[in-house]
């Protein structure tokens, strides 16, 4: 296949060979080094990762449209790449936002035969259990007992499921954070990878270089608070590995190859050269923007004047909780693997321990001093999930080691029955802390409204008679709203599957496809008026209106149905060609 700049573009056909090829190199690594090591336990979490993908379609698929802007995005960005073939690196096309999510959908779009829709929808929670799963082997395959991974999956995943699911919270149940809720399987990754590894890999180090870097890639193109808390993690099994080897860890060069290979991605090339791009939204607060003095000077209060603030995000598993929930079942979790393993832990254990606390604090201390600034009020935010995310990882891992523990010891009845009644007590506390979304999603569209069977309808009349080669785009109606201190435009209904529906390229999709798409262009040139010379500038020749329309803020919505001609209709939704000036 071959794009239409002439770069080499790839397909379903060059995905499933490598995945193929992935195949065929484990099977190999698996007779030639005898492996139990490697393979323990791969038929039974085959056998767990394919019923988790069905309990997920059920449950969510197939979605028409996604649950808010997040998603929305990162389909749009997926769906991108699969029209492409590659990763557009300029031009109107450019992402203004990192491209692994997008990478990501599309790699499950082009394996599994799915709309970019549903891979991007099934992928949190995916990732979520996935993410157990990984740190339940890393567990147990160091245990020759034939019911370690078995005992230490269950374990892993039930605890999970009990309290850690956090793509069903109701703060992220409307998959708010898309990229920051896939990066857990990711940053679950790190410490397996650590613990998993042979004692000699661990020890000369070189094995570990390049597998970190392409942990620490994948969650810097997720998102860019991405690599920070899991680099914190990874810096505090380096310097336990440099402090008990008595030499520097090779494993220090991950983060300058991580980074290097991040400037592949368009986002951190603009970054880095200082382009500015085109703001999603935009910022009606009365932020600040801080000096490096001023924030060196007020860095430090944090400790003295949010003591309380830090105390919440160390023992609490969500801010929001009324009680330290994270303490809690940290208290009762590892006086369990105490009491099955004692595991004595080293001077270096200990120091590697206090390096990566003063580390997450004093990073909670430097966002939280960004909180009032335009260029990093999201951060405190993203970090506190960052924060939450390793305390699942961490509450999983030691669950995982108590429950090889005990199977080892011979309670492997015991062991069940305890951990069932224990998951049990779990979620029911959890309930009274984190409020959830239980029940499935595939028929919720979420606050911005449905496609009517009429914008459907519509839509398959467009696809194939008009497509993007007209070089005419269609403005689609969209909501403006005011969250407190940013300003947004939401496509409404119908209009956020228009751009799946593989027809005519969409204006103003959450700002995609034109620099001078943005939520006060919207305002000046088609909610307040609607300037027709700036339309045609922009080469918007269309206007879609879905059937429920009432919300969105178009000048002259309702009148432009007998101004202009209506190409398509069906009941009340209609593609109208828009007159030019």
């Amino acid at each position: 296949m071959v794009s239409a700049i002439g770069a080499p573009a790839v397909g379903s056909m060059e995905m499933g060979t490598l995945a193929v090829v992935a195949c065929g190199w484990l099977w190999y690594r698996r007779h030639r080094t005898g492996a139990a090591t490697g393979m323990q336990g791969l038929p039974v979490q085959l056998g767990m990762l394919a019923a988790i993908c069905l309990v997920v379609a059920d449950r969510e698929l197939p979605r028409i449209v996604m649950l808010s802007s997040d998603p929305d995005t990162h389909a749009f960005l997926s769906q991108r790449i699969l029209s492409l073939g590659f990763l557009p690196w300029s031009g109107d096309l450019v992402f203004d936002y990192p491209a692994g999510s997008a990478f990501l959908g599309a790699s499950w779009s082009w394996l599994s035969g799915l709309d970019p829709r549903d891979t991007i929808t099934a992928l949190p929670l995916i990732a979520c259990l996935t993410g157990a799963m990984l740190l339940a082997e890393a567990v147990a395959q160091r245990h020759r007992h034939p019911l370690a991974m078995p005992a230490a999956l269950l374990t892993a995943l039930a605890l999970t499921i009990a309290a850690f699911l956090f793509p069903l919270f109701s703060q992220y149940a409307h998959m708010e954070g898309t990229g920051r809720q896939m990066c857990f399987v990711f940053a679950a990754a790190v410490p397996a990878l650590w613990m998993a590894s042979a004692p000699a890999a661990v020890r000369t180090g070189w094995a570990l270089v390049v597998p970190c870097a392409l942990l620490l890639l994948a969650l810097g193109s997720l998102n860019p608070i991405g690599p920070v808390m899991p680099g914190i993690v990874m810096g505090a099994f380096w310097l336990h590995a440099s402090l008990h080897h008595r030499h520097p860890h090779p494993a220090a060069l991950a983060l300058p190859l991580a980074a290097f290979a991040l400037l592949l991605d368009p986002y951190y090339q603009g970054l880095v050269q200082g382009a500015g791009a085109n703001p999603k939204i935009t910022v009606t607060a009365n932020y600040t923007a801080l000096s490096l003095t001023e924030l060196l000077a007020q860095w430090p209060s944090f400790y003295t004047r949010h003591a309380a603030e830090l105390g919440k995000q160390l023992f609490w598993l969500m801010p929001q909780h009324a009680a330290p929930t994270f303490l809690l079942l940290l208290l009762p979790i590892g006086a369990v693997l105490l009491y099955l393993r004692r595991p004595r832990l080293s001077r270096e254990a200990l120091l590697a321990g206090a390096a990566l606390l003063a580390a997450t604090a004093a990073c909670i201390g430097l966002f939280f001093t960004l909180r009032n600034d335009p260029r990093g009020y999201l951060l405190p935010g993203y970090f506190s999930f960052s924060v939450s995310q390793y305390e699942f990882i961490l509450l999983t891992v030691l669950a995982a080691m108590a429950s090889t523990a005990a199977v080892i010891r011979g309670f492997a009845v015991g062991w069940l029955a305890t951990a069932a009644v224990a998951c049990c007590v779990i979620a029911l506390g959890m309930r009274t802390q984190q409020e959830s979304m239980w029940t499935p999603r595939q028929a919720y569209c979420g606050s911005l409204g449905c496609a009517s069977a009429n914008d459907l309808a519509v839509l398959e009349m467009m696809r194939g008679v008009m497509d993007d080669m007209s070089g005419k785009k269609v403005l689609l109606p969209n909501l403006s709203l005011h969250t407190g201190n940013e300003a947004w435009v939401f496509p409404v209904a119908g209009a956020r599957a228009l751009p799946f529906s593989g027809s005519l390229e969409p204006a103003f999709f959450y700002y995609q496809g034109d620099p001078d798409f943005s939520s006060r262009s919207y305002q000046d040139n088609v909610c307040h008026q609607l300037d027709r010379r700036w339309l045609a500038r922009h080469r918007i020749g269309y206007v879609f209106l879905p059937e429920n329309r009432a919300q969105a803020c178009i000048s002259g919505m309702e009148s432009l149905i007998d101004s202009e001609r209506i190409v398509f209709q069906s009941g009340d939704a209609y593609l109208l060609e828009l007159s030019t000036p």
